[in-house]
């Protein structure tokens, strides 16, 4: 479930395919590891209960928060701005204020 919602969230194929790899030679936790750290290297939002599920996987496979908590700063809401986006917004207005 982890893996295909990241493929839902715009995860590049071939992230996906090196995570599956990993998946097929039980490596769980470097299946996971390549998951988190692309979604957060290619900033993608993701959902409140994608999140959810990262924190469930985690546990079961006993890898520590640190690990992976960091990507919760892409989580999209009505009431909160994602840091990679507010970056992006803070960047362009001051581009435009320079102007």
């Amino acid at each position: 479930m982890v893996l295909a919602g990241a493929a839902t969230l715009g995860l590049p194929q071939r992230d996906i395919q090196n995570a599956q790899e990993m998946l097929d030679y039980d490596e769980y936790q470097l299946g996971f590891d390549i998951i988190v750290v692309q979604l957060h290297e290619f900033e993608i939002e993701i959902t409140e209960q994608y999140f959810l599920l990262l924190e469930q996987v985690a546990n079961r496979l006993q890898i520590p928060a640190t690990k992976y908590v960091f990507v919760k700063e892409l989580i999209r809401s009505p009431k909160h701005i994602p840091k990679p986006v507010s970056d992006k917004l803070s960047l362009l207005l001051q581009m435009l204020k320079e102007q």
